[in-house]
């Protein structure tokens, strides 16, 4: 197999993968808005946190008994990234109000955000029985249990989230994404159509119904629909971009077959400007510097595509795919040595790579 053969057949491999979008890593997703308390959500820049904090010290002096205060300095050390001093404080408001739902629901909270689940949910229990009205006591708790594959609970505590807070699209989408779990689209679909009434502008609602549209639905328009209208809300949201960086990648592999090659550069072109711009707002997107580099090669930029598959390995080094593009390129420079070590890289990170294995085997002899 000749070098540029092998990369032609590489980049067409990965065409499967433009048809899920989403930054770094897609493992399914899980609603992440961890938040301890609404209160939490307005706390000030650092520099007035640690001025919150220091008259919090003064009070507390003057006040050692005073639960809420420890409430209070518990929450501001989090923000400050003492969660050391943060479980500390609140365990000494837990000593001090045994009964207070509130700071049961931070003893889970700060357990859930350490991965200790069971503890987390033994508290979020008991600040549920002793009355807590907070919707975050019951989405985390279905949190945990969407973790732990237990749907139908799960279900029931982000039910009882909105009956406390209606208003709240996070927890409706987690719901979407129960559903979608379950490979249940219909209702998935209309959960996060939902979530986008409460929030017109809520990002993970066009994510999922995007990677739905296209994955599932195979409904190439509706994706691009839905990548719009985020961008809409979000000019330059860094998914969105990307997404729209995969549709005119795929809309140039389209007309490949039929000899339209200056169609083909042109779309191929317009996706390396959308993933630029993904780009430059969050400069760790692996696949956007992947994609990127398959389209400066698909275009003869070829030192272009080199350099974005470096950086895709800087950034995910078992990439196998980024591996296998370099060592087809160096394959084609002749700097068969590095392109020799790029192929076995590629097969050490993928032991099924087939194209690696047989360019080994080709470039060994």
């Amino acid at each position: 197999m000749k070098q540029i053969e092998r990369l032609i057949y590489a980049v067409l491999g990965l065409l499967c993968l433009l048809y899920l979008g989403g930054c770094g890593d897609k493992e399914q997703e899980v609603s992440d808005d961890q938040r301890p308390t609404e209160e939490v959500y307005d706390l000030s820049p650092e520099s007035n946190l640690r001025a919150e904090l220091s008259s919090l010290n003064t009070q507390i002096e003057r006040e050692s008994r005073s639960y809420s205060l420890f409430q209070q300095r518990s929450l501001v050390y989090y923000y400050l990234n003492r969660e050391d001093s943060a479980v500390l404080d609140v365990e000494k408001a837990l000593k001090l109000y045994p009964d207070g739902p509130e700071l049961h629901y931070l003893r889970g909270f700060y357990a859930f955000v350490a991965d200790d689940t069971a503890r987390a949910m033994n508290a979020f229990k008991k600040a549920a029985f002793l009355g807590s009205v907070n919707p975050e006591t019951f989405y985390q708790m279905g949190q945990i249990f969407f973790l732990q594959g237990k749907y139908a609970e799960a279900l029931r505590e982000y039910d009882e989230a909105i009956a406390l807070d209606s208003l709240e699209p996070t927890y409706v989408f987690a719901k979407g994404l129960l559903y979608e779990q379950q490979s249940n689209y219909p209702k998935a679909i209309k959960e996060y159509k939902t979530a986008l009434t409460l929030d017109s502008a809520f990002v993970k609602s066009f994510s999922r119904l995007h990677d739905i549209a296209l994955a599932i639905q195979k409904d190439e328009k509706a994706a691009l629909d839905y990548t719009k209208q985020l961008l809409t809300y979000h000019p330059e949201h860094p998914l969105g971009r990307f997404n729209l960086g995969n549709h005119f990648y795929r809309e140039g592999y389209a007309i490949t077959d039929e000899k339209r090659v200056a169609e083909a550069d042109s779309l191929f072109r317009r996706a390396i400007v959308q993933y630029t711009f993904s780009l430059k707002k969050d400069s760790t997107y692996t696949d956007a510097y992947y994609n990127r580099g398959n389209c400066y090669f698909l275009t003869d930029q070829y030192e272009e595509a080199i350099q974005d598959f470096q950086k895709t390995l800087a950034l995910q080094p078992k990439h196998a795919r980024a591996h296998f593009m370099l060592g087809s390129l160096f394959e084609h420079y002749k700097d068969i040595s590095t392109a020799l070590q790029h192929y076995q890289s590629a097969l050490d990170a993928d032991p099924s790579f087939t194209d690696a294995a047989n360019a080994v085997k080709e470039l060994s002899k």
